[in-house]
Parts: C-alpha cells; structure tokens; sequence
C-alpha cells in the first residue's frame, strides 16, 4: 500500500520496481515450497494520498 504513494520528493516505488519487488516476493515463496499464495488489499488507500496515474 504504502508503495503507492506520492511523495514531496517522488514516488516512493516505482510502478517498475513495485511489480519487481512483488514478482520476487512470490518468486522466493514458490522456491521455498508448495505452499498457496493470496495477494489482498487489507485497506483502502489513505485519501490524502496522491495516488500516481500510470498510463
């Protein structure tokens, strides 16, 4: 979530890097074993965020 956000000084995670960083999360849990993996939102993004348009 947190990933999402505009900050002052820029994105705090690239839309790249975000999707990067989540490929290897499930990555390294798939090498790890035959286990499920549920990917969820646990919240609504914080309305005063500056949520960025990627096009």
């Amino acid at each position: 979530m947190n990933d999402q956000n505009l900050y002052e000084h820029g994105v705090g995670v690239t839309p790249e890097d975000f999707g990067y960083n989540l490929r290897h999360i499930i990555e390294a849990i798939r090498s790890n074993g035959d286990t499920d993996i549920l990917l969820v939102t646990p919240c609504e993004p914080n309305p005063l965020w500056r949520i960025p348009v990627v096009p």
